[in-house]
């Protein structure tokens, strides 16, 4: 059994095994110690339940796994001190279940990577509109999120989820949404008719709203950052991504 376990960084990683279940022996032998940060992409893990054996995780990475709406089940203990989670190239489809579950499991994520999921837009049919509408929806349900699929979650964005709360909040019982697609369609309509008023914000001044990553000033910090920035490629790797965009000095 191979993995490693990086004390001074609190992380453990055990991945491109093709486990169906991380072993027990690594759930006997970390289950009490500070760990921080999980690695475990590239298996064939279709549960999630070990988590639970973890009280104090920040990042938790599970690229190229089966994780899927029927066999995962989320643990019903909450994990307040996570605010990275990735979950690219799994098995998702339902996004609303998907997002009514981490909003309850992770209520702090900062950092959330679904891209590769069939619930994910970004894909061969890549749409903008419907990929800004998937973006509205999580963000409107997770409000502490700062990026998503490798993209600063913008002013204008926020701006929209906040002119909009009145009316979601008004909408009538009888016509409530229900569906994921008419959650969709509901942002669509919303986010068509907006005014460039209401609407406000550049990539600029995002920028200096979020803070994250150093400056490009910071020499030091250039060699190691990544950066966050428009989505130009769909995700269609095998390699985990959980790490490719975050910086020390943003977590």
């Amino acid at each position: 059994m191979i993995f490693n376990y990086f004390e001074n960084e609190k992380k453990l990683l055990y991945f491109e095994h093709g486990a169906e279940k991380i072993p027990d022996e690594i759930i006997a032998e970390f289950c009490h110690k500070d760990v921080t940060h999980i690695d475990f992409s590239s298996n064939s893990l279709v549960s999630i339940d070990f988590i639970s054996y973890f009280s104090n995780l920040r990042e938790i990475i599970l690229d190229n796994n089966f994780l899927s709406d029927q066999a995962t089940h989320f643990p019903t203990k909450v994990f307040h001190t996570t605010h990275v989670l990735s979950l690219n190239n799994n098995k998702f489809e339902d996004l609303n279940q998907l997002i009514e579950n981490l909003s309850h499991t992770f209520p702090n994520l900062r950092f959330l990577s679904l891209l590769g999921n069939p619930c994910n837009p970004l894909n061969e049919n890549f749409n903008e509109d419907d990929y800004q509408n998937y973006r509205l929806f999580i963000i409107s349900r997770m409000p502490f999120l700062k990026f998503l699929d490798a993209k600063m979650i913008s002013r204008s964005e926020w701006s929209i989820i906040h002119s909009t709360s009145s009316i979601r909040e008004k909408k009538p019982e009888h016509s409530e949404v229900t569906t994921n697609m008419d959650r969709m369609s509901l942002w669509r309509k919303i986010f068509k008719t907006m005014t460039p008023n209401e609407i406000q914000g550049s990539n600029d001044d995002n920028r200096r709203y979020y803070t994250p990553l150093p400056t490009d000033n910071d020499a030091n910090a250039q060699a190691t950052r990544s950066s966050y920035g428009r989505v130009k490629n769909f995700y269609r790797g095998s390699e985990s991504q959980g790490n490719r965009f975050i910086g020390n000095t943003m977590l």
